[in-house]
This record gives structure tokens, sequence and C-alpha cells, in this order.
């Protein structure tokens, strides 16, 4: 006979708490003694303690109950020995957590857990253990950008930055790694060709001044210059020019009274010049022998000189110069009045005559007027045109016949 913690006899007189060997006495069917023996084994109930800690909740060990809340709880089960197990249990429920994550990744990205790999962007859920032990379901909102991969082929001049900032100056493949603006790799491959600028000095001459196709500029001083042109290649050229121009001095200075000869004299007295001078009137014929800096015309007239200088000519102003106050031909009743005069002159002629020329020059040989009157003349008028000075009128006839007046302008 087993029992858990105690036995009531049959009879109900005795109750037994411990293991052995007893005899108990009940009346039988004819109401006589029937001793019965017993070979007893009595086995106790146990108790224990626990102290649990479970996530969201926890199912009792008999299987009876769930607690989802921490507390201390009873539960009974039955021992190895047949009898009740008492437990008592101090339990601690942690709950499972919710996360959210919005991130990017480059090419391919390893989930927080480690258990996943994905390589599109996309919605997913992970699974990790939270600070209790619990689990932590993480919701992952994933952008997958890509590395990017760019080949180019570049020329340039002396020179080149590459994209990651290298200033190079010998052609080959460099390759680069930038961060794009999704945070991956950009990687730059340059495939470069280095081309070089030149320089080249050339020397130019020229007279009064230069045009230079290079750069469009007309230049007027010596000097040096430089222009820069594009090579086949696209890079500079430059062209530095030592540059020689030649001026010429055309300015004649006159000298001379009325009643003396006027003489011309060239100011461009620099080494290497040499001098023509000419007859303007006509066709600027070259004078006989006339080569020296100064002339002194025999012969009332209009005159030139010629000027060459390291190649280059060029011819002054025409200037009226020559014996004054002497009369030809019939002109020596020529009258011209007033004299001095506020500007308007009157000349009266001995006889009407045609193809008249008046010349009016200023002191220095200058004309500052002429008129031609045709036929049958023998009175004009004409006007002195300048400031107050003294100026000179040639009255020629028939381009034979000429005088020079002396003429002062108030």
């Amino acid at each position: 006979m087993t029992a858990c913690n105690s036995y009531t006899s049959p009879s109900g007189n005795y109750t037994w708490t411990t293991s052995g060997v007893y005899n108990d006495t009940i009346p039988n069917a004819n109401n006589c003694d029937s001793v019965m023996t017993f070979n007893l084994t009595i086995n106790y109930s146990t108790s224990s303690s626990q102290t649990i800690t479970a996530c969201n909740s926890y199912t009792s060990p008999s299987g009876n109950d769930v607690w989802t809340i921490s507390g201390i709880y009873m539960d009974t089960i039955t021992n190895l020995a047949g009898c009740d197990s008492f437990m008592t249990i101090d339990l601690t429920i942690n709950n499972s957590s919710n996360g959210v994550l919005v991130t990017q990744a480059c090419d391919s990205m390893v989930s927080p857990s480690g258990n996943y790999v994905w390589t599109e962007s996309g919605t997913y859920i992970d699974t990790l253990v939270n600070s209790f032990g619990c689990d932590s379901f993480l919701l992952v909102t994933l952008t997958v950008n890509s590395t990017q991969y760019v080949n180019q082929a570049v020329s340039a001049c002396d020179s080149y930055e590459l994209p990651g900032g290298n200033v190079v100056t010998t052609g080959g493949v460099y390759i680069d790694t930038l961060m794009t603006t999704g945070g991956c790799d950009s990687i730059i491959t340059t495939d470069l060709t280095i081309n070089s600028s030149s320089v080249t000095n050339i020397s130019e001459t020229a007279c009064n001044s230069y045009l230079w196709v290079v750069n469009g500029q007309t230049y007027t001083s010596s000097g040096q210059y430089q222009g820069v042109l594009t090579s086949s290649t696209g890079c500079d050229s430059t062209v530095i020019m030592d540059l020689v121009i030649t001026q010429i001095e055309t300015s004649i200075e006159v000298t001379g009274t009325m009643e003396e000869i006027l003489a011309l004299t060239s100011n461009e007295v620099s080494s290497g010049v040499s001098y023509q001078w000419l007859s303007c009137d006509p066709d600027f014929q070259p004078i006989a022998e006339e080569t020296n800096v100064s002339f002194t015309p025999g012969v009332y007239g209009s005159y030139a000189v010629e000027i060459t200088l390291n190649g280059c000519v060029d011819t002054s102003a025409c200037f009226n110069a020559g014996p004054v106050g002497i009369v030809e031909g019939g002109l020596a009743q020529l009258r011209v009045y007033p004299n001095p005069t506020n500007g308007r002159v009157s000349i009266e002629l001995p006889n009407a005559s045609d193809n008249v020329r008046v010349d009016v020059m200023a002191a220095d040989g200058r004309l500052v007027r002429s008129e031609s009157h045709t036929s049958g003349t023998s009175f004009i008028e004409t006007m002195i045109d300048g400031p107050a000075g003294l100026y000179f009128i040639s009255v020629k006839v028939g381009g034979e016949s000429s005088r020079v007046v002396r003429v002062v302008k108030e």
C-alpha cells in the first residue's frame, strides 16, 4: 500500500504517517472480525520556489494557467513519488519590442541580426534580441544605392586637375574614388593625354605702323608684344614679337623773310636718312641734285621732301616757298588791299585775264586757301582763313606771270 503524507485505516481507527506494517480489524459480511495487514509506504508532498523570467507570457508548469504580468504565483504538479509538488513562482514578464529603421546602403546591406543580406531597396523585417532577452522586431525601410563607375578620356594642356583634386603633368590612366550624393563610391577612371603649350619668338620691322594678324592689334611704336593662338591640340601657342617701327618725321621748318629767300628744312635727322626734294606742282617731280636736309628754292612754288629711312619712304606736306617780292611778267601794276586787313582782301589785275590762280599761304609756307578764276577776270575778292599774323598771297596768270604779296591780318 502506498499513500501520500498519511493513510487512514479502513476501520477509521488509525491514521498512519510513516511507512510500516500495520494491522486493522473491520467486521466482515458475517459480522465477524476481519483482520487486515497493511505493508504501508508513506510518500510525502514536496514544495519549491522558483524565480522565472519570461517574454510576453508564461505557462504554469502544470499547464493550467498562462500568466502575462509579473507576480508571485502558486502551482501544483505531481512529484516523482506521485504526491503533490507545491511550487511558488516569482515571475518577471518582459515584453518584446518593435522598432523602425530607415536607412540606405551601397550595393547591399547585412541585416542588423546578421541573418540576411539585402541587395534591393524595399521594406524588410528583422528579429533581434532586446536588452531583456526578448524578441525585438525591427521594420527596416532600405534604399540601396549603387557604386558608380565612370570612364572618361581627357586631353589637357600642360597639366590637369583630376576629379580627386590632384594636379598631374603627365598623361596616363588615373583612378579616383569620390563619394556620390547617395554616400556610395563613384569610381572615375581618367585616360589622360597631356599636350604642351608652346612659345615662339619672332622679329618684325614696319614703317609707321604694324597690323599684327595674331591678335588684330595695330602698333605704332617699337617694343615687345605678345599674342596667343590656339594650336591644333587646343593648347595655347604664345608668340612673342620684337617689333621695330620706323616713324618718319615729315614736318618741315620754314625760314626766311619777305625780302629774303624762304628755305625749307626737314625735321627728320635720324642716322641713315636720305632726302629727295620734290616739286608738288606738277606731280611731285624730283628736283635734280636736291638731296640735302635743307632746300632753298630759286623759284617761288610748292615743294615737299621725300624721306627714306630704314627702307621706309614717306613724303611731307607741300609748302609754298621761294623768292618773295619779285614781280614776274605783267603784274607790276597788281593791287592788293586793304593791307593790313581784317580778313577780306581785294585784288585788282592790270588787265582782264584768263586762268588766274590765287594762293594764300601762312608765314610758315602752309597753303591755307587756293582758288582759280578761268575767264576775263580783273577783280577778285578772297579771304584769309586763319588767326591774325603774316600771310603771303600768290597771284599767277596763265601759269607764267606771277607775283607774291605780303599781307598782314589784324
